[in-house]
């Protein structure tokens, strides 16, 4: 099974991870083994949330509040919360944020086009949240734009610069309900990333994903090669 439309950029994901947990079902021949009837209502709904807002919400601003915040509440299942230069705190309930709890994760909002690995120091995306997130002490965030969706971890943990994304504009364009199962999968609330992906996984652990490496689902790869340039 090939997920087209998601890429594992510099080892995001771990070996064991891919072929132990995405790995499961991908060899039994089913139509739709990644996903279900609950699934295919989401990428629905996702398909008319972004149809409605390409086109009107070119400008950060507007990205967020037509396109951003009803993909985060109504296909994942997140609050969006209140935040500044671009950057908001993620919780399960609008009743979380009112009550002062600990954000779930960070996400950054951009353009609807935006390229998130321009600019320097600050101006860049990725180097802001990931500095937001030290800061705050929290593990994971997301960056959003109309066309991607990246996840990522506080620096520091796992390699340099990696990053999962998924292509929001490919999955709305082209049928790829197995792509988007796992957008689902691994996007949604309640996040439990640090059990979901393990980043070093044991030797005994590597051992069993080589002996399923023919069953691993196949996932777009960028190698290591450092740091993005900020």
């Amino acid at each position: 099974m090939t997920f087209r439309h998601l890429r594992n950029v510099r080892g995001f994901l771990s070996d064991y991870y891919l072929g132990s947990v995405l790995g499961r079902g991908a060899d039994r021949g089913a139509p739709k083994a990644a996903s279900d009837r609950e699934t295919d209502r989401a990428y629905a709904r996702f398909r008319r949330i972004r149809e409605r807002a390409e086109g009107r919400a070119d400008d950060a601003p507007t990205c967020r509040e037509h396109f951003i915040r009803p993909l985060l509440r109504d296909v994942l299942g997140f609050h969006l919360g209140a935040g500044e230069n671009g950057i908001h705190g993620l919780y399960a309930s609008a009743e979380d944020e009112q009550a002062s709890q600990r954000p779930l994760l960070l996400v950054y909002c951009g353009a609807w086009d935006e390229d998130l690995d321009v600019g320097r120091g600050r101006a860049n995306p990725m180097r802001a949240l990931g500095e937001a997130l030290a800061r705050e002490r929290i593990p994971y965030g997301f960056l959003i734009t109309g066309e991607r969706m990246r996840l990522i971890r506080v620096p520091g943990e796992g390699p340099p610069g990696a990053y999962l994304e998924v292509d929001l504009a490919g999955l709305d364009e082209e049928e790829d309900p197995n792509s988007f199962a796992i957008f689902l999968k691994l996007f949604s609330v309640p996040p439990s990333f640090p059990a979901r992906m393990a980043v070093g996984p044991s030797r005994r652990s590597s051992e069993r994903a080589g002996s399923m490496r023919n069953g691993c689902p196949r996932i777009s790869r960028t190698p290591s090669s450092g740091p993005p340039s900020l």
